[in-house]
């Protein structure tokens, strides 16, 4: 049996939402559930809900938007289908009958919608309101198959819902409810049809003025930022569903009425010719705005109002339609100005974060093991004792408010890493994520994962980009083996298909988030090796990725792991040529190259450890890099068994922990005078940047890309 949740998204609707609920709940066929979903309220929107039965009241710490709350809904609801109401909208006892029936006929639609309509409209403004709507449903039902639903009248099949959705509208809307069902049928339209039915309805509350006003603004702010980020999709009309450029034309004539007026206050000597084009202008204004309202005085002789339209009504009906242009051209210019200081902003955050590496004293990249949680069982992991006793660190684990403070503590950190464990079992990931990019002003983060838990990682993935509009976002997902090899690597059946479903969910967000990128961790060892070619190739010809590295495997205890000759050569040779086909394969733009050019003196140098030990440049853990462990414990770097103190006993200062004698001290003797040298690949990569002799080889590398050769490690 076809099971129904119902998601009503809520922000202050303290005066409908119990209605709306009701009318969800007293349905001739009955719901699976009713999710409603508090948008930040600060009204009483919660003591109104109080006593209901079946609903499932989901809060949210702030006001994030329309399109946020309907999709964290939508990841909490159990049922088949998805039905979407407004707080404003009561639906007919038969409205899920409605549409799972419309749905059930047809198995290719993907989901369906319908239209409003105004139980009472009074005033011109309520009129105008249902005006609007009905013209809107009177084109949609023309083209069932591209005219958009409303948000706030419309199912989908679960299934379609999760394979089309990037939830790009949750962060390009922030405290918005216009717009962001435009976004989200056109994604929905990808995967399969959606269809507008005129039989499928809701009731809509009666608008008043400043809601009228506020709407309008914010479809004129939403439509330019749907343009300028080309979020436009298949039935991507709503500006023609509202009368087009030819009402909006009608309603600029009418608008030249006034001005026409005050020039012949003006200048008597032309008033008779400013008459005759004020004459004129109206004559305009009634030839182009005849289509509107010509169909609606047929949709009302059809289907006559509560209370009829008189002629002053249609009067306000006219001037009201001039404000409306006005209001969408305001709402416009704001979304160019919000889309420039956002760029500019983006801009302005990388540029300082690129700054703040060379600020001496301060340290930029933070490497934080978020939870030793995990549910693989990789026998070369190097924070094995620690996973292994996940269930016993549990209770001393970071929590979320030790986490802000430690944020904001820091100053600003722009690169974060976070590792575990398995980071996206830690439930909070978003809010972790959060707290360094409001905190710390973190601009660049990297969550390494092994892919397993797909559904899991790309909402947590979609969560971040949306709360986080000026983060670049880098997810890691481990592949060191195709099929059963790489499910026997990390101990975790199944665990291929998992990594390929997330990482095939991963490019589909990528295709809409500029600001992800993926990339493909490979572990090369004697075991790996034999495999490694395939399982690179398979990379590349199956994932969309950004960035496939491969890593060599480490033992624990120690810095520089002994190693047979000819698995080294073996290394050098997989990693010359990978790097030849990244360059060959991803072109990309200057900041893409530099990070492949570092990425390759990285690898230059990681050879000559391995081969023969070397010491390359000072390290800089602890001054510009530091490793902060699950329970608070600060150490230098990963590698080195350190404790340089807990943060709980620093009053959540990592800095200062930094800066104490006891590690300062042990920088000063153990990594600087004896040469502390070791293979972990993240430390090389940022210790290049603090060794002025390595920007020759980078530039090198820029300059002639894929030259690495097994002969540069001598």
């Amino acid at each position: 049996m076809t099971t129904v949740s119902v998601i009503i998204p809520v922000h202050n609707g303290a005066d409908a939402i119990r209605a709306s609920v009701e009318a969800a709940l007293h349905q001739t066929m009955p719901v699976l559930e009713v999710l409603v979903v508090d948008d930040g309220s600060t009204d009483g929107t919660m003591e109104a809900l109080a006593g209901l039965d079946r609903v499932t009241v989901i809060r949210l710490q702030r006001q994030f938007g329309a399109g946020h709350a309907r999709a964290e809904g939508a990841r909490r609801a159990r049922g088949d289908l998805l039905g979407f109401l407004d707080a404003d909208c009561y639906a007919p006892s038969n409205w899920v009958q409605t549409f799972v029936d419309i749905l059930d006929a047809d198995a290719s639609l993907g989901g369906v919608g319908g239209k409003y309509c105004h139980q009472k409209a009074t005033t011109a403004l309520a009129h105008l309101a249902r005006m609007e709507e009905e013209y809107f449903a009177w084109c949609g039902a023309r083209e069932p198959l591209s005219g958009n639903p409303f948000g706030g009248n419309f199912a989908v099949r679960r299934e379609v819902w999760e394979r089309a959705r990037t939830g790009v509208e949750e962060g390009m809307f922030p405290r918005m409810a216009s717009g962001e069902d435009t976004v989200v049928l056109g994604e929905l339209r990808t995967v399969a049809p959606i269809r507008f039915e005129t039989t499928m309805t809701v009731l809509h509350g009666t608008i008043g003025s400043r809601a009228y006003i506020k709407r309008h603004f914010n479809r004129g702010l939403s439509g330019m930022t749907i343009i300028l980020n080309h979020l436009g999709g298949p039935g991507d009309s709503s500006f023609v569903r509202y009368g087009g450029v030819r009402l909006a034309l009608a309603a600029g004539a009418l608008a030249m009425m006034p001005v026409f007026a005050a020039a012949a206050l003006m200048m008597p000597a032309f008033a008779l010719w400013l008459a005759g084009a004020a004459i004129a202008m109206l004559g305009i204004h009634v030839l182009l705005s005849a289509r509107f309202l010509g169909r609606m005085d047929q949709l009302d002789h059809e289907h006559p109002p509560e209370s009829p339209v008189t002629s002053w009504q249609r009067i306000g009906i006219r001037i009201l339609l001039t404000l409306r242009v006005f209001l969408w051209a305001g709402g416009a210019v704001r979304g160019i100005l919000r889309d420039l200081r956002g760029r500019g902003g983006r801009a302005l955050g990388v540029s300082a974060s690129v700054l703040h590496f060379f600020v001496p004293g301060r340290i930029s990249k933070l490497f934080f093991f978020a939870t030793s949680r995990c549910n693989a069982q990789c026998a070369f992991c190097l924070n094995r004792d620690n996973v292994e006793h996940a269930t016993q660190r549990l209770p001393a684990e970071l929590t979320l408010d030790e986490v802000n403070a430690v944020a904001r503590r820091l100053g600003r950190l722009p690169y974060l890493t976070v590792s575990g464990g398995e980071p996206f079992l830690r439930p909070d990931l978003t809010e972790v994520v959060e707290a360094f990019h409001r905190g710390a002003h973190t601009r660049f983060v990297t969550l390494t994962t092994n892919g397993s838990l797909p559904r899991r990682v790309l909402d947590t993935t979609r969560q971040i980009l949306a709360r986080c509009p000026n983060l670049f976002l880098t997810v890691q997902v481990s592949v060191d083996g195709v099929g059963d090899d790489h499910d026997r690597s990390r101990g975790l059946p199944g665990g291929f298909d998992a990594a390929a479903s997330t990482l095939h969910g991963l490019g589909r967000l990528r295709e809409r988030h500029p600001r992800l990128r993926i990339q493909i961790a490979t572990l090369f060892d004697q075991s790996t090796m034999p495999r490694v070619a395939d399982t690179l190739q398979h990379c590349h010809d199956r994932f969309a990725c950004d960035q496939v590295f491969v890593y060599l495997v480490r033992a624990v205890g120690t810095r520089v792991t002994p190693r047979d000759p000819a698995l080294l050569d073996a290394f050098a040779t997989t990693v010359a040529q990978n790097e030849r086909r990244e360059w060959q394969g991803r072109k990309g733009g200057l900041w893409s190259r530099a990070v492949r050019a570092l990425q390759e003196a990285t690898y230059s140098d990681l050879l000559r450890i391995a081969q023969n030990g070397s010491w390359v440049t000072t390290c800089r853990a602890s001054t510009k890099f530091a490793t902060l462990w699950d329970d608070g414990r600060v150490g230098p770097c990963e590698v080195l068994d350190f404790d340089g103190g807990n943060v709980r006993d620093a009053d959540y200062d990592l800095r200062a922990i930094l800066r104490n004698d006891h590690v300062r001290t042990f920088y000063r003797n153990e990594v600087v005078r004896n040469r502390c040298t070791c293979e972990w690949q993240c430390a090389l990569s940022v210790n290049l940047l603090y060794a002025p002799g390595a920007y020759g080889r980078i530039l090198g590398f820029l300059a002639r890309p894929g030259t690495m050769r097994a002969k540069e490690a001598g």
